[in-house]
């Protein structure tokens, strides 16, 4: 099995690890950005007809055994490097970063087409996982199956009349939460002057709002892996408006069977977004009704201590058997047809 990731992916390792333990090798891709200094090179011979994507090779730091798994063609002796604009310069190290961003997509879709050709399952295929970035459009597919979301808005026209009359909180719209490598944009509550200002001004950038699900004791975090749902039950304290600034803890994780009813909308979710994994958010009250906060394609569990390895137990053991594979049949009979 190939993992493909950055220098985050502590789940990874622990997946890994608990794969191997089950006799089946592994092989780790980390992808970050260019600083990481990759070759990138792939060529179409001159002609037409229906081509290959063997002719695809990436290397980085850990890429070691990469070519022989998925790369059949020879690599170059004097291979093109693709360089990054001289630093300083703010717009071509952008243009830059963008030139990356496209290749390397390109390349992930050429390795899926390769993948899906030989009968090489794939978890999350590239262009669905790029689609499960964006949290209005998940929120949205959601509920066309029946899940239960809060009032959510994206917008940068003021709110006028249509402001819910809840307290509202604001996330980032994109998966990737990260301002700077130590600075976050979690979930926050908006204050009374905060609430005024999208209620009456345009704002120059979106605003992702939802209003505040509460009371709310707990979350159920939904790990879905392939036909699989594996349920974890957190505590949330009073006043906790993002989870994760608790300490494990206070969440006190442990493992809960996810109703049958909401298992059945989150496995129907997953085909309609074309993937096979991913972490679905809800909001528990006392009554029993589970609303929908958030949906993460590649959502982590290894900071659920003392929880984690019994989770990463439950996702190895739906890995290893053959919903993802019947997964990948479907998807390879979807395209030729």
């Amino acid at each position: 099995m190939l993992f493909i990731g950055d220098h985050r992916d502590h789940d990874m390792r622990l997946l890994s690890a608990a794969l191997e333990s089950r006799g089946v090798s592994t092989e780790y891709l980390r992808m970050g950005l260019p600083q990481d200094e990759y070759v990138l090179d792939w060529h179409l011979e001159e002609g037409a007809g229906l081509v290959s994507a063997r002719g695809v090779e990436v290397r980085s730091q850990d890429i070691a055994r990469f070519k022989a798994v998925f790369c059949k063609s020879t690599i170059l002796s004097d291979p093109a490097w693709v360089s990054v604009p001289s630093e300083g310069d703010a717009a071509a190290e952008a243009f830059g970063l963008r030139e990356w961003i496209a290749a390397l997509s390109a390349f992930f879709e050429l390795l899926y087409t390769e993948a899906l050709a030989v009968g090489v399952p794939w978890l999350n295929p590239p262009n669905a996982s790029r689609l499960t970035n964006l949290k209005p459009y998940l929120l949205h597919v959601a509920r066309t199956v029946g899940i239960a979301v809060p009032w959510t808005a994206c917008t940068t026209a003021p709110l006028g009349e249509r402001q819910p009359g809840k307290a509202l909180v604001a996330k980032a719209i994109n998966k990737l939460e990260y301002v700077t490598e130590d600075l976050q944009f979690q979930t926050t509550r908006l204050d009374e002057h905060q609430v005024s200002q999208v209620t009456a001004l345009t704002a120059p950038t979106p605003s992702y709002l939802q209003a505040l699900v509460a009371p709310c004791d707990h979350e159920l975090r939904v790990y879905v892996v392939g036909q699989r749902c594996v349920g974890v039950r957190l505590l949330k304290q009073p006043n906790v408006v993002d989870i994760r600034s608790q300490g494990a803890e206070e969440s006190a994780p442990s493992l809960q069977a996810v109703p049958d009813e909401l298992a059945s909308k989150c496995l129907l979710l997953t085909r309609k977004l074309n993937i096979a994994y991913c972490v679905l958010d809800f909001c528990g009250s006392q009554g029993g009704e589970y609303l929908l906060l958030d949906i993460t394609p590649d959502g982590s569990w290894f900071w659920l201590e003392p929880l984690a390895g019994r989770v990463t137990d439950q996702i190895a053991d739906a890995l290893t058997g053959q919903s993802l594979v019947e997964l990948n049949q479907q998807e390879t009979h979807r395209r030729t047809t």
